[in-house]
């Protein structure tokens, strides 16, 4: 398969890409050959919970809200760190709970990429499909394909789906789990390519 700057007919009963760069997530999806009941399914969960991912929940700035833009229109002067080759950000809640996020800034010398609301979807929508084939975990982390040319250039980063509630990167290192297999974040202790940063 090729990924070029065009519809993708790759998985189009998934989503159609106009995007080349949200070609490598959608192959990963593809050779999963996910049957029409495992999309269908990909597609409601997606829909059910975008809306807290992307947004948040009103009343409650602390809920949802994995994009950087986001979390940062409710967490004006807050503090945190971001992984240059991942595009994925942290920030403390508790002294042991963190809140990450997608990278949607624009483009700057530490934030090479962004992320789009359709990659984000597409990196969940493979996460929900994965975790619908392995029922007995409850959040699930999976090890997502991103894209080549995109935001993390290509490294693969640990999603954590909950069922009915959320879809968010599980740490903000890159994993070195093999694509679709289990994973878990390689903890914020690790000290290369982060930055701080203040809303």
């Amino acid at each position: 398969m090729q990924c070029v700057d065009r519809p993708s007919t790759i998985t189009t009963d998934i989503v159609t890409s106009n995007n080349a760069e949200r070609c490598p997530t959608l192959q990963q999806i593809s050779n999963l050959k996910p049957t029409q009941v495992e999309i269908n399914t990909a597609r409601t969960e997606w829909g059910q919970i975008k809306g807290h991912v992307l947004n948040g929940e009103t009343g409650d700035p602390t809920s949802g809200r994995h994009l950087f833009s986001s979390w940062q229109a409710a967490h004006r002067g807050e503090q945190g760190i971001c992984q240059r080759k991942t595009n994925l950000c942290s920030f403390l809640r508790t002294t042991k709970v963190h809140k990450t996020v997608w990278g949607d800034r624009a483009r700057s010398v530490d934030f090479p990429g962004r992320y789009s609301t359709d990659q984000v979807a597409d990196i969940c929508i493979g996460a929900i499909i994965l975790h619908g084939r392995n029922k007995g975990s409850n959040p699930f982390s999976v090890s997502m394909q991103t894209a080549s040319n995109g935001p993390t250039n290509g490294k693969p980063i640990c999603i954590t789906h909950r069922t009915g509630a959320s879809c968010f990167p599980d740490g903000i290192h890159p994993t070195l789990n093999q694509l679709g297999t289990p994973c878990a974040s390689t903890g914020d202790a690790v000290t290369t390519d982060i930055y701080n940063v203040t809303l």
